[in-house]
């Protein structure tokens, strides 16, 4: 396993990682990162990244979402030098109506369309920009640093989106895909 911190340095410079690197990851902070996994981690001496949605950390998750770790926690997990933490958005962890059909589109990937409108090209840079902008505010206020890296919640993303995310301060941005992030 390689920390996250190996996997940006290694992407910033070049230089050359471990045969059969991997880096562990986890999405959206369930409390049950906290109380199985980090344990683990602490024993097996392995390094992760854990990514959490900050509105969800400020008290506004869906209902369908479990308990979730808080940021006492993130602050204990991060200070082991074990965990690093990213940002999994503020708040485009959603769908949302992407078409004039009803089709459902990733809020941080889709521009919205209401009422047989869609979104400019312009409004959803704006909306992305301030989403991140405020989970970037969250992250210096709670754990007094920005977060380096961004998860695209459900792995959609855009390069307007990435583009908005370099602004921001971001110098990584995660999917799905397996293998080196070629943007």
């Amino acid at each position: 396993p390689i920390s996250l911190q190996q996997y940006l340095d290694a992407n910033a410079t070049g230089a050359s990682l471990p045969d059969k690197s991997v880096l562990i990851t986890f999405d959206d902070g369930y409390i049950s990162f906290y109380n199985e996994v980090f344990p683990l981690l602490k024993k097996y001496q392995f390094p992760a990244a854990l990514a959490v949605v900050t509105s969800w950390l400020e008290g506004r998750k869906p209902p369908d979402v479990g308990p979730l770790v808080n940021w006492q926690q993130i602050r204990e997990m991060e200070a082991s030098g074990l965990v690093a933490v990213a940002s999994h958005s503020h708040n485009l962890h959603h769908p949302v109506t992407a078409n004039v059909f009803g089709d459902r589109g990733e809020a941080g990937a889709a521009l919205i369309c209401h009422d047989g409108q869609y979104e400019s090209l312009e409004s959803y840079r704006s909306r992305i920009a301030g989403d991140l902008a405020e989970t970037q505010a969250v992250f210096e206020r709670e754990l007094g640093h920005k977060a380096e890296v961004l998860v695209w919640p459900y792995g959609e993303y855009t390069l307007p989106g990435i583009e908005e995310g370099r602004r921001q301060g971001f110098k990584a941005f995660f999917t799905l895909g397996s293998g080196i992030n070629p943007v």
